[in-house]
């Protein structure tokens, strides 16, 4: 019973972290379109080797009619491991963003977050319905 109630409190604690940072992501800008009026960006995981975070952005631009939305264009994204962004990537015209992760909800410091991936140090990532956050427990 003991074991039991152990395993299941480790389960909680993971689950639901407590008084860890929060670091939103930047959104790299795109140095090269024109009329360029709306990106977002989205994590996905971190790199084979463990030195940077992994994502896609989407970008709006060009201009739209009453009719037709604007063009979009997506990239592969990378950030470093402080939050900052790194760089785009080549432009993928299959990867979606995901915002809901791995559709798990993780509690951190009282508001819910989908979670992504933990690297080796312990570092989450997590994604709000808009935004993505490295997680510092």
């Amino acid at each position: 019973m003991k074991r039991l109630m152990f395993m299941t409190a480790i389960v909680l604690a993971s689950v639901y972290a407590q008084a860890g940072q929060l670091i939103t992501l930047a959104s790299p800008t795109h140095p090269n379109l024109w009329n360029y009026h709306y990106g977002s960006c989205a994590a996905d995981g971190f790199s084979a080797d463990g030195s940077q975070i992994t994502g896609v952005c989407k970008y709006s631009y060009g201009s739209g009619s009453r009719y037709h939305a604007s063009p979009t264009i997506s990239y592969l994204a990378t950030w470093n491991l402080d939050g900052s962004a790194n760089a785009l990537g080549s432009q993928c015209t299959s990867c979606n963003l995901n915002y809901q992760g791995t559709g798990t909800v993780v509690m951190i410091n009282g508001a819910p977050y989908y979670y992504v991936a933990t690297d080796i140090g312990g570092q989450e990532l997590v994604n709000s319905n808009v935004q993505s956050y490295l997680y510092l427990p």
